[in-house]
């Protein structure tokens, strides 16, 4: 028995491996050839795409079971081929320019604020030092008059000690002139010291006049930047926007307001200039006294040479080494004078001996003169008696000059301090508003940020939905083309549900996209969602009485006529229903726009508010102006940013009602044109229910974005109570704001008052201590004519100038009693201005008052109203968590019955997924027991000995036979444990609520049962079948 040759050619050719298990379909290439080769079934025919030809060509290639492939859908992501339009590009840019245009011009403006505020502060302190350096003039002007009168007392005490020097003898002279030069020595120490301590004062007074002078460049150089920086300002305000003009205006009442203060600034130093002119008359007054002692002066050259020193000396104490040296030599000169005196004395002795010796000539004479001689002695002793108790009232002024120069300074240095306390007071109140500002800052950007992401949330829900509107344009169109070929031919049906699959996916697809890019953004149409959700329960019952109706028409399919007439009478009624719900769609948007115009007048009611509020507050004092200007920034800023969100609101209503009755009227074409394909082809049935399905499945993906876009309204609404509030917030603290400049105002009142009171008691006690010097020169010059009339005749033409003195005395007390009268009417002027700025101040309170109580009452209004919105809010929060709870349930149950009614072809999807894994399993064992027939029976090719031959040919079938049983054994076991494992995974996932069914993707697979093979079959398996 011989074995027939097989062909050779079949042992060449590339035999393809099996895929492994687990892969759902089975392909079987055209390579395989063989006696051993043969297929069970078509039922795991799968469809042949061009990319799979090679595939099981190669054995590295890796087969997925439909579960797997469900896994990986599931758990896989869309790529994302939207992207943005040019213009759309455009818009944002010009957008964020604008944003930052805003954001400079309130910089600008908080900038411009705080130096105008700068300023007021400085000229608030250069008022102040300007008093100081009023009070310092005056002090040192009284000083030098302390100091002119105690000189003068000086000299005339020389002049009288210089007589008695001349009448006394030599030993009482001698002793006499000792004593006075001690004094004199004394004296001059005293005055010495006293100098230092001017020079002193005028060191400190000029320090802190180089200081004010420096503050005062320093203002000039900050007033100069500012002007620098308005001019900037005011520039940029032109390029920006027109609304600047309102802002500009109210720079003009400030700059009116900072001209009136610049007036009062005028005025206050024209009242210095007076003040000044009156010092210099003064002055002048002093000087006519020093014209008067040179006259007197001239008597006596050796003391007026004395005294011109000492002047040059006051005149020069800025240069201390310079008076040192002058002092030095005119202690030099007066030894010297002192020594001429003496020489002089010892002359006069002399002249006295040649008088006694006439003297003893002449008893007669002599006793005479010795009475004379013991009278004069008497009466100059009286007279020294005294010259020493005015000496000693002299020292105890000195005193009395020096205790109160000490009180003085003691005085001054308590204000220094207390102007230190309050500039660290002021830099305190300077640092708790920076802090406010800074919260104000960080609010209002907050607030920005907020607006700008509700508007890049605008902006991109407008991009979505045109997306959305063109991309179910573009699924409308090839829907219309599907329609076309299916009514073509019938045969490919199949092929167009097959498309019309894939297009769901694809929607599928795009609807979860929407969902997850709708999810971050707030709901905007709350009150039309009650009104809609009776227009969709109203298309639901009509939907749910068509697909009754197709039911039906299922079932009674052995009438044709009966069945087109239940179509179409269920189009009519579909029809109806539909412009019932149109009609219901147009009452709720008329009750949509009667809530929005209701909307509108809230609006204009709260905006009229806010109008009656600015004006209220522009009749405040100018004082007051700042503030008041930048809570109106703040206001107009916040309308701005509500009128911007109402507008944008309004726009996204009435885009979203367009795409609502856009995709209202291409479902009904839809509808439409399904129903006349209906009526020409009974065979498209299926074909309608599926696109029946996908109508359901957009409603339902319209009313949950008409909820997303509700609950944007619904956080939008929330947005503008949280902004109302602040708003109140902030009245809160204006008001607090306004109570306080009123406080700072009546204490800046009671300063002023006290720092007038303090003025006039030092100009009263500067005309006091005048007038006791006007009366002790009146006494000491009577003293000195009294003297000079019990000398010589010699002195006749001393009393002369005495006279003159006496007239010019009386001139100069003229003189003081024209600057009292011209000081007291000036207290009485000073008076009234503080009598008018305190009646100003009382009707600047009533007005506070007036206007206080009229804010309680409008934000008593302002709470009513909020209220009432509140109590709205919560209204529509319940019956949108009721509207929820209900669908909840009600997609809970539809996803149940679903499940219940998937659960079945599951279990035969198992089964056959077994049963495909045994065949594979035999069809792989096959293949393999091929290949090593193959290769033994190339082996024995060309042996002769036919017995062997067929000994081995049957212990390999023997083994084959063996082998194949067990692996058959092994492979039934191993399917048995997967399926179990697979029961215990699928319980395991009902305890622990673990879904791996996705309801959305259900009947979708790419690989389907029983789909006519694109390949024709071969001859050995059309003859199996």
């Amino acid at each position: 028995m011989s074995f027939p040759k097989a062909p050779l050619k079949r042992f060449n050719e590339q035999i393809g491996c099996a895929p492994p298990p687990g892969a759902y379909d089975v392909k079987i290439s055209d390579g395989l050839k063989g006696p051993v080769s043969f297929e069970k079934s078509q039922r795991f025919r799968a469809k042949k795409d061009s990319n799979s030809d090679g595939l099981f060509m190669d054995k590295e290639v890796e087969f997925t079971s439909p579960t797997r492939l469900r896994k990986y859908s599931s758990h896989g992501s869309t790529p994302n081929l939207r992207q943005k339009p040019e213009k759309d590009l455009e818009f944002l840019r010009e957008i964020k320019k604008q944003k930052m245009f805003e954001k400079e011009i309130r910089s600008l403006l908080k900038e411009r604020a705080e130096q105008d505020k700068k300023l007021l502060a400085l000229e608030e302190e250069l008022k102040k030092t300007e008093v100081k350096l009023v009070t310092a003039v005056r002090e040192k002007s009284s000083l030098s008059a302390n100091i002119a009168s105690l000189e003068r007392q000086i000299a005339d005490l020389k002049k009288a000690n210089e007589l008695l020097k001349t009448k006394f003898s030599d030993d009482s002279a001698k002793k006499r002139l000792n004593s006075l030069s001690a004094e004199l020595m004394e004296t001059k120490n005293k005055v010495d010291a006293k100098d230092k301590e001017l020079s002193c004062l005028q060191v400190t007074f000029e320090k802190q006049i180089t200081l004010l002078k420096k503050d005062l460049e320093c203002s000039t150089t900050t007033l100069e930047a500012l002007m620098e920086n308005k001019v900037f300002l005011e520039e940029n305000h032109h390029v920006a926007n027109m609304q600047c003009e309102s802002l500009q205006k109210e720079l003009d009442q400030a700059q009116s307001s900072i001209k009136a203060l610049r007036r009062d600034h005028t005025i206050v130093q024209e009242q210095m200039s007076v003040s000044q002119e009156q010092l210099k008359l003064q002055e002048k007054t002093e000087n006519l006294l020093f014209d008067s002692e040179k006259r007197l002066e001239q008597t006596m050259q050796k003391v007026t040479l004395l005294e011109e020193q000492l002047m040059a000396a006051n005149n020069e104490k800025s240069n201390l080494v310079v008076e040192k040296d002058e002092t030095e030599k005119k202690l030099a000169n007066i030894l010297e004078e002192i020594r001429d005196i003496k020489a002089q004395a010892e002359k006069y002795k002399l002249d006295a001996d040649l008088i006694e010796n006439l003297l003893m000539q002449k008893k007669q004479e002599q006793i005479v003169q010795k009475d004379f001689l013991t009278q004069r002695e008497q009466d100059f002793s009286i007279q020294i008696k005294e010259l020493e108790e005015k000496y000693g009232q002299q020292l105890e002024n000195k005193e009395n000059v020096l205790t109160q120069s000490r009180a003085r300074e003691e005085s001054l240095k308590i204000e220094l301090e207390l102007i230190k306390q309050k500039l660290s007071q002021q830099e305190d109140s300077i640092y708790v508003l920076q802090k406010q500002e800074v919260e104000l800052r960080s609010k209002l950007q907050i607030e920005e940020d907020t607006s700008c992401t509700l508007r890049s949330q605008m902006q991109n829900v407008q991009e979505e939905m045109m997306r959305e509107r063109r991309l179910l344009e573009d699924e409308l169109e090839g829907m219309l083309d599907e329609l076309d070929s299916l009514q073509i031919a019938e045969q490919e049906a199949d092929k167009i549900i097959l498309q019309l699959e894939n297009e769901n996916k694809r929607q599928a697809e795009e609807l979860v996209n929407l969902e997850e890019t709708l999810k971050e953004k707030t709901a905007e149409l709350e009150r039309v969602k009650e009104k809609h959700r009776i227009a969709v329960l109203e298309l639901k019952e009509a939907h749910s009485n068509t697909l009754l109706k197709l039911y039906e028409f299922e079932s009674f399919k052995t009438s044709a006529k009966t069945e087109i007439e239940s179509l179409k009478l269920a189009n009519m009624s579909f029809l109806e229903s539909l412009a019932i719900a149109q009609k219901s769609n147009e009452e709720q948007q008329e009750q949509v726009q009667q809530q929005i115009k209701l909307k509108e007048d809230l609006e204009q009611q709260i905006l009229q508010v806010k109008e009656v509020a600015v004006k209220t507050k522009e009749n405040l004092e100018q004082q007051l102006l700042e503030k008041q200007e930048a809570s109106a920034k703040i206001k107009e800023c916040y309308e701005q940013q509500l009128r911007e969100q109402q507008e944008l609101e309004a726009r996204t209503k009435e885009q979203l009602e367009q795409q609502l009755l856009q995709l209202e009227e291409s479902a009904a074409k839809a509808i439409d044109c399904l129903k006349q394909q209906m009526l020409e082809q009974e065979t498209a049935a299926k074909t309608i229910e599926h696109l029946e399905q996908q109508l359901c499945e957009q409603e339902e993906a319209m009313a949950k974005t008409k909820e997303r876009m509700e609950q944007k309204l619904c956080e939008q609404e929330q947005d503008t109570l949280k902004s109302r509030e602040s708003w109140e917030e902030q009245l809160h603290v204006q008001v607090e704001a306004m109570a306080k400049m009123k406080e700072s105002l009546e204490q800046q009142l009671l300063e002023q008052a006290e720092t007038a009171a303090k003025a006039r008691e030092s100009l009263e006690q500067q005309l006091r201590e005048q007038a006791e010097a006007a009366a002790k020169t009146k006494e000491s010059l009577e003293q000195h004519i009294h003297e000079l009339k019990v000398g010589a005749g010699s002195y006749a033409e001393q009393q002369h100038e005495l006279v003159d003195l006496k007239s010019q005395c009386a001139k100069l007390q003229d003189y003081s009693i024209k600057m009292k009268n011209e000081y007291t009417s000036m207290l009485e002027s000073a008076q009234l201005n503080l009598e008018k700025k305190a009646a100003e101040m009382k009707a600047l309170e009533e007005r506070f008052f007036t206007r206080e109580s009229e804010l309680k009452v409008e934000v008593a209004q302002m709470q009513s109203l909020l209220q009432t919105q509140e109590e709205i809010l919560k209204l529509r929060d319940n019956s949108a968590r009721n509207c929820e709870t209900e669908e909840e349930n009600k997609w809970r149950v539809l996803y149940e019955e679903l499940r219940n009614k998937v659960r079945p072809f599951q279990e035969q999807l198992d089964a056959f997924e077994a049963e495909k894994n045994a065949l594979l399993n035999e069809h792989g064992a096959a293949q393999e027991e091929i290949n090593k027939l193959s290769d033994a029976y190339a082996k024995l090719l060309g042996h002769q000995n036919q017995k062997q031959k067929i000994k081995h040919v049957m212990k390999l079938k023997t083994e084959n036979c063996q082998l194949r049983q067990e692996v058959s054994k092994l492979r039934s076991q191993l399917a048995k444990e997967k399926q179990a494992e697979k029961q215990l995974q699928e319980q395991l996932n009902d305890i622990q609520n673990v879904k791996q069914f996705d309801p959305s993707k259900a009947f979708q697979h790419n690989v389907k049962e029983n789909i006519v093979p694109k390949v024709p079959l071969r001859e050995g398996n059309r003859k199996k079948i």
